[in-house]
Order: structure tokens, then C-alpha cells, then sequence
């Protein structure tokens, strides 16, 4: 009983993976086309990175003086003012009762 079981599972595997095999040239095909080389190199435009130059920290730092800080570099009508604080309640009553 086993071995028609195990024969069984094999002859119906084996026919799924028979349907499954594709009649295109494999990557060893001597019939398969070459492609043909490009006609310009990927490379052609390429710029290799060169570091920029520093700037020096003094002309940095007087150039965030000339602006007004790292806030100089927003608009007049942007930069917010801040609110006046809350008025403490008054240290007299505390708490007050209804009435």
C-alpha cells in the first residue's frame, strides 16, 4: 500500500513539473542572441565629488552677526514677538467663595 502511495504522489508531481518546463533558449543556448554592446559609455557624463571649500569660522560668524543670528534669516514679517506673560492671581484672597 505504501509503495502505490509513494508511486502515486510521484507520477502526479512529476507530470505538474513536466507542464511547467518553457520552451525558451536557456542562458548556455548557443542559439541565443548577444547583445550588442552599448554605443556610448553610462559613465560619460560622469563628475567625480570635489570637496568644497570652507569657509573660514570668522567670516561665518560675522556673517551671522550682519543677518541678526540664525533668526536674520526669516523675513521681518515673520519673526513673532513674544506674549506678555499671564498675570499671577493676587496673593491677597486666595481662593474666593461664592456667593
Amino acid at each position: 500500500m505504501l509503495k502505490t502511495l509513494c508511486f502515486t504522489l510521484a507520477a502526479l508531481t512529476s507530470g505538474g513539473a513536466a507542464a511547467q518546463q518553457s520552451l525558451e533558449l536557456g542562458p548556455d543556448d548557443p542559439k541565443l542572441p548577444v547583445p550588442s554592446r552599448p554605443s556610448e559609455s553610462a559613465f560619460k557624463d560622469y563628475q567625480p565629488y570635489d570637496d568644497p571649500e570652507l569657509a573660514s569660522w570668522r567670516a561665518s560668524n560675522e556673517e551671522m552677526g550682519r543677518l541678526g543670528g540664525h533668526l536674520g534669516h526669516a523675513p521681518k514679517a515673520q519673526v513673532r514677538t513674544p506674549k506678555p506673560a499671564a498675570k499671577p492671581p493676587s496673593a491677597q484672597g486666595g481662593h474666593r467663595s461664592r456667593q
